[in-house]
């Protein structure tokens, strides 16, 4: 034990009715072990605090206290599902790659670099009491956790831009694309603003994982506070993304059930928001923790969620695509006036529109200029648009 402990050992024997080799006594005794940690978070070094933790730990044969099996499970399952739907969307798309398809790549390489990290830190420690771990693992620790963070900045807005670009290929209204072009601007904005500023929260660099010592000089934000303005924003931009397009779809000349469906089909990622949410709170009791390593699990493992499972919902329409034209395949489950044309271009991926006359998503919603009679209204076909109306307005409008 560091001799500062020893000191403050000494004077908390004094008002206590133990003695320096009752060593039952001392870790029975809540008021010693509380006073003897005041005392030697004033009087001792960082790493001398941290031995003299992990000292009394020993010495009172406390429980080893370790919730890495959390990232390990939620980087597993949540990580091989993103994995799977996106080789899903890949397939489906295979021949009319777009942006969105680009972005969705991307988020999952950001998300799975952050879980590949989470697993190197959990080799080095992560997930156990501070006290418990090397002085170099947790220099270590904190070097992988400030790439992580950078790599989920990325990864949350590749995910919102595939959003973005996805309605852009869906809705032609011209004020609803104003408003996309807006909030992708805002997203970009986002992006460089939290990039940056993990990446240069401190100066010099290195600080960033070495000012835990107490031992070396530098300058840094206030980490806690831009953390959580960075999630709340977050927040407030994935609620807009997921709400532009329902004013759209509300317009539907649809059966309540059926305009409700479609609504349910974009709003999934309305569960991405709840889950930033959870995170936030994990964040903000990050913000006062002196054990990072063990009190942070809960921020590493839903920042995986988040970018994880927004993988998963932006390629939910070619998800349901598959799983319609399994069912039909394998049973003969059929819904009407969609089997035939998935299954007529199943050898060639889902056809993206390359013409205004038609702009479809998954095969299941379209914008389509045929005048049906409002008994389609029990379809699988969706008119967003009237297209032919649309274009003429537009003619009429370049004319002028």
């Amino acid at each position: 034990m560091p001799s500062c402990a020893l000191e403050c050992m000494a004077i908390g024997i004094e008002d206590s009715l133990c003695t320096l080799t009752n060593t039952t006594c001392i870790c029975a005794d809540a008021s010693l072990q509380a006073n003897l940690t005041a005392c030697v978070q004033m009087t001792c070094t960082v790493k001398d605090s941290l031995t003299t933790a992990n000292t009394t730990s020993t010495m009172c044969h406390s429980p080893i206290r370790n919730k890495a099996n959390v990232i390990t499970i939620t980087n597993s399952v949540f990580g091989g599902l993103a994995i799977v739907a996106t080789i899903i969307r890949s397939l489906e798309f295979r021949k009319h790659f777009g942006l969105e398809d680009i972005f969705v790549i991307f988020g999952l390489l950001f998300s799975c670099g952050m879980g590949i990290l989470e697993f190197f830190m959990i080799d080095a420690g992560y997930g156990r009491d501070i006290w418990t771990i090397s002085f170099s693992n947790i220099t270590l620790i904190l070097k992988y956790n400030w790439i992580v963070e950078m790599l989920y900045v990325g990864a949350i807005t590749s995910i919102k831009m595939a959003f973005l670009n996805l309605y852009l290929n869906i809705f032609p209204n011209f004020g609803l694309r104003n408003a996309i072009y807006i909030v992708m601007g805002i997203v970009v904005a986002f992006l460089f603003a939290f990039f940056f500023g993990v990446c240069f929260n401190c100066l010099p660099v290195s600080y960033i994982w070495t000012s835990w010592t107490g031992e070396t000089t530098g300058n840094c934000l206030d980490f806690n506070s831009f953390g959580i303005a960075c999630a709340v924003i977050n927040i407030v931009l994935d609620v807009t993304v997921m709400a532009l397009p329902l004013h759209e779809i509300m317009k539907l000349n649809l059966r309540p059930m059926k305009k409700l469906l479609v609504m349910l089909m974009f709003c999934t990622g309305f569960f991405i928001t709840i889950v930033s949410i959870i995170r936030l709170k994990s964040v903000v009791t990050f913000a006062h923790t002196t054990n990072a390593t063990y009190d942070y699990v809960p921020v590493a493992y839903w920042s995986l969620i988040e970018s994880y499972t927004a993988v998963i919902c932006v390629s939910m329409p070619a998800i349901r695509r598959l799983f319609n034209r399994f069912l039909y395949t394998c049973f003969g489950i059929q819904n009407s006036h969609q089997v035939e044309s998935e299954i007529s271009d199943g050898n060639q991926g889902l056809q993206r529109p390359t013409c205004p006359k038609i702009l479809s998503i998954g095969g299941n919603i379209k914008a389509s200029s045929s005048q049906e009679p409002l008994s389609r209204q029990d379809s699988d076909l969706v008119e967003l648009v009237n297209v032919d109306t649309y274009l003429k307005k537009n003619e009429r409008s370049s004319a002028i």
